[in-house]
């Protein structure tokens, strides 16, 4: 472009037109047709051998520029009469680049975004963020596109930054930038809702949340952006333009990123969008908020059908029996409740106690759902006394208004500690802890003689088949919570129904989320 400038003339561009197993008069011919394509100047042969002829054309245009790419293809359309023809050259070898690069680069988004997507939603137990997440990394990415192309494209600031402009980009350029952005951005992205995830679980209020994550993260991602933004941005001072275009582009995404992306629009966005943020698909919305991450993705039922989990894990009676150890387990852990709201806990305390109090609503009322889904019918289907099934039902429902009750009262005594939000968190838990202690009674004084001579059934054994559906996280997360300080005599009788190093391996090893996160909080 200098030379054009400064001693006039046009830059003449070229391609090589290889025959093979052409007739020479149908060469001449061809080399006719090639002539008469609109821009191309002349075709000159260039060497022939056993066979092979050897042209070249030549046309007035940068080889890079879109108008020369268009002539190249309009150069392979023309076809000789015998033989085939190979066309290369610089020209040739950019609409090949371009041609590779646009056919592959939807599969390589795709896999980039969903492997994004995947990942997200294991780490943070909602499908609203990772696209959130992808949208918002979209908008530090085009922008330094954007800016690239003004620079090295138009030729603007080429003074300032010592370089030539070219007027066109290297079409590897964008997508070296794209790949190496995309995963920058999203580390970014995980420093930030990391903090704020970490916030939501203790305090289930989405500003207070987002306000905290900004807060703790941005003088990490500040100063990551500031100190990559001088590493990177040292390749602007390169001599090489393929390099300082790379150093420039990923500096001016990476501080755009950092201030733009995640100071304002992602907070902006977060705050707009509320609890929506949190969303997950799940068949109880109970659960919803009280498990995150990989746990949170394992208990989730497929869409469409209703699982109560690993509720059963025996056969014939001792279903029964298993059923009133986990009647001990929910009596322990409101009698553990009621006993921690005694003791005046503050902020910190009662935030542990929602978590941990969450746990427990989802365990039973998920253990509802087997019984209400499979084993009432089941009875009605055998002949059981439909009013007590009924009344069964009703008190199902009672006790689920006592649970959110509680988790209402949990929830305003963890964000607004006081005398009058800790008296009406210790009433819910002890109408809750009535509800829930006759209902117990009631099912075992008056529901289990009915159903023992049932269990001896092929519908019992078919509903306890169902009921033992569920992933190992699940199973081991409801034994680490079933023996939880489980009595002596409670444990034994387990170990005869099921191997002890068998409930051992689920409660020690998949079940640590549990005993690391919940069991504390009763210690």
């Amino acid at each position: 472009m200098v030379l054009n400038e400064e001693f006039g003339g046009g830059e003449v561009s070229t391609a090589q037109l290889l025959l093979q197993g052409t007739d020479p008069t149908d060469v001449a011919a061809y080399a006719e047709e090639v002539r008469a394509v609109p821009g191309v100047l002349d075709v000159v042969p260039v060497a022939e051998a056993d066979g092979t002829t050897l042209l070249r054309a030549s046309w007035d245009g940068n080889s890079q520029s879109e108008a020369s790419q268009d002539l190249l293809r309009d150069l392979r359309e023309v076809q000789p009469a015998s033989g085939e023809v190979l066309v290369g050259g610089l020209t040739a070898e950019t609409v090949d680049l371009v041609a590779s690069v646009s056919s592959h680069l939807p599969l390589m988004g795709l896999i980039v975004v969903g492997v994004m997507l995947v990942l997200l939603f294991l780490a943070f137990g909602s499908v609203v963020l990772p696209v959130k997440a992808v949208v918002m990394n979209l908008f530090s990415i085009t922008a330094s596109f954007g800016v690239v192309t003004w620079i090295f494209s138009d030729g603007n600031l080429a003074d300032t930054l010592g370089f030539a402009p070219q007027g066109f980009l290297d079409a590897t350029n964008p997508i070296l930038m794209l790949a190496v952005l995309f995963g920058l951005s999203m580390d970014y992205e995980v420093f930030l809702l990391s903090r704020v995830r970490e916030e939501w679980d203790r305090s289930h209020d989405n500003d207070r949340a987002v306000a905290a994550g900004v807060q703790k993260t941005g003088r990490i991602i500040t100063s990551a952006a500031l100190l990559l933004g001088v590493v990177i941005g040292a390749f602007g001072t390169s001599g090489i333009v393929f390099m300082k275009m790379l150093g420039v582009g990923m500096l001016v995404a990476l501080l755009i990123d950092a201030t733009v992306v995640r100071a304002l629009l992602v907070p902006a966005t977060m705050k707009l969008l509320g609890r929506w943020n949190w969303y997950a698909p799940g068949p109880d919305p109970a659960r919803r908020g009280a498990d995150t991450g990989l746990n949170q993705f394992a208990i989730r039922a497929p869409a469409g059908r209703r699982r109560p989990s690993l509720r059963v894990m025996t056969t014939a009676a001792d279903g029964l029996t298993m059923n009133r150890l986990i009647h001990g387990a929910v009596r322990r852990d409101v009698r553990r409740l009621a006993e921690a709201l005694e003791a005046d806990p503050d902020q910190d305390r009662a935030v542990d106690l929602l978590r941990a109090y969450r746990f427990l609503r989802a365990e039973l009322t998920r253990h509802h759902e087997g019984e209400d889904t499979h084993i009432w019918p089941m009875m009605a289907r055998l002949g059981a006394d439909t009013s007590l099934l009924e009344q069964m039902e009703s008190e199902h429902e009672a006790m689920a208004d006592a649970l959110g009750g509680v988790e209402a009262a949990l929830v305003a005594l963890a964000s607004a500690p006081s005398r009058t939000t800790l008296d009406a968190a210790r009433e819910e838990v002890a109408t809750m802890s009535g509800i829930v202690d006759a209902h117990l009674r009631h099912e075992e004084d008056e529901l289990e003689p009915v159903l023992v001579p049932m269990t001896s059934t092929p519908e019992w054994a078919a509903v306890e088949k169902k009921l033992r559906g569920g992933s190992v996280v699940e199973a081991g997360r409801f034994f680490a919570w079933l023996t939880d300080e489980m009595p002596a005599e409670d444990k034994a009788f387990l170990g005869t129904l099921i191997p002890p190093p068998v409930t051992g391996l689920l409660s020690r090893l998949l079940g640590r989320r549990y005993s690391r996160e919940i069991a504390p909080v009763w210690a």
